[in-house]
């Protein structure tokens, strides 16, 4: 793969999955929607090129300013659309399914139980569901979204640059992906931001999982606790310094994970066995519903082979894991246009575009964490 092939690559991708989001929602109000594509994607290469110029010629204290005061601007524009829009009429249901979970929970119903405002079922899992409640208590479960990209931006602050912390403010801020999380509350971009932040800390510590199989347990186990797709950034991460482990050590990691993930159900089951496991909407049929095994079996490979491919610089891991969860939405998808004879569109109920922001996340850590002045030396050679 060339060196402008990696650095375009990922911005090409970033740009081709919000394209996705403005097709599909502005083509439900103007015939000019593909105009508005192409100004976007002009606007977002003259960003780049932009940035390639003028960022090196500026030092932290500037970006540091900049981070401020785009974190203020999103947090208020954020509030302004929490207020604006009644979450009673849109037709995502994300957030409802844990906002009214956590209601019955707290109210002495089964949480499980709970049907969304369209009349679906929850399909988060216990840690993801708790997770969410100081945001109940502050009356909108769709703050975590708010809270969790800014805590995703300043994490990289700390353990980058302030630059890289303004540039990945910058591409979320350019994101219509992101702003369509905001506006319908869904908590499912904000699902991988958090794991994104926690697997970039890790890299930026150098945390060696084998010397604290225990703990690299405990956050695996929580992770699968919010939505079993978070094992794919992990699997990906880990993987190239696993699969050289003793089996004990990694039958140990793989044992203890599940058994933390296993351990948020326990109040659930004891609640009620019954409901949890055999009710037909239950989260372990909701969250496999999308896929199946012969997804998975294609899907493997592939994550093995990316995850074991050299990682030529700094942000390579990023852009593996982006990857493969790129490939995993894909195959899915193009297993169900199969199976339902290639008769549905992209934009058909049938698939869910929002899936491809699991993809979306890495994509932005990478080109933020990408190296500057790499990226300059690159386009130049």
């Amino acid at each position: 793969m060339s060196k402008l092939t990696r650095i375009y690559l990922p911005l090409v991708i970033y740009i081709w999955i919000n394209a996705l989001f403005l097709v599909k929602y502005l083509s439900r109000l103007t015939i000019w929607y593909g105009w508005s594509v192409i100004a976007y994607v002009i606007a977002i290469f003259a960003v780049f090129a932009f940035s390639v110029y003028y960022f090196p010629k500026k030092s932290e204290k500037f970006f540091k300013l900049c981070v401020c005061v785009s974190v203020v601007l999103f947090v208020a524009a954020s509030l302004f659309l929490s207020f604006k829009i009644d979450p009673y009429e849109l037709n995502v249901d994300r957030w409802s399914a844990i906002h009214n979970f956590l209601f019955n929970m707290l109210n002495g119903i089964y949480p499980y139980s709970a049907q969304t405002h369209l009349g679906g079922y929850g399909s988060p899992f216990p840690f993801w569901q708790i997770f969410h409640l100081p945001f109940y208590a502050l009356g909108n479960v769709g703050y975590s979204s708010v809270f969790v990209i800014l805590l995703f931006v300043l994490s990289l602050c700390k353990t980058r640059s302030f630059l890289v912390g303004f540039k990945a403010m910058l591409l979320l801020c350019m994101s219509p992906a992101i702003w369509y999380e905001i506006i319908v509350r869904s908590d499912f971009m904000a699902n991988f931001l958090l794991c994104a932040t926690v697997i970039n800390y890790m890299h930026s510590i150098k945390f060696d999982a084998k010397r604290h199989i225990m703990l690299s347990a405990l956050i695996i186990g929580l992770f699968l606790s919010t939505r079993w797709a978070t094992a794919i950034p992990f699997a990906v991460y880990l993987f190239p310094s696993f699969y050289k482990w003793k089996f004990k050590q990694q039958f140990s990691l793989i044992l203890l994970s599940c058994l933390v993930f296993a351990l948020t159900f326990i109040p659930f089951i004891l609640w009620d066995y019954d409901e949890l496991l055999f009710f037909d909407y239950n989260p372990f049929i909701l969250q496999t519903r999308q896929g199946s095994i012969w997804d998975l079996l294609l899907v493997v490979p592939i994550g093995i082979w990316t995850s074991l491919r050299y990682r030529s610089n700094n942000a390579s891991y990023a852009f593996q894991i982006a990857f493969v969860l790129f490939m995993s939405v894909a195959v899915a998808f193009v297993h169900t246009s199969f199976k339902h004879g290639m008769e549905y569109g992209l934009f058909d109920q049938i698939y869910d575009i929002c899936y491809f922001n699991m993809a979306l996340v890495f994509l932005i850590l990478g080109i933020s964490i990408k190296n500057q002045a790499d990226t300059s030396n690159e386009i130049s050679a």
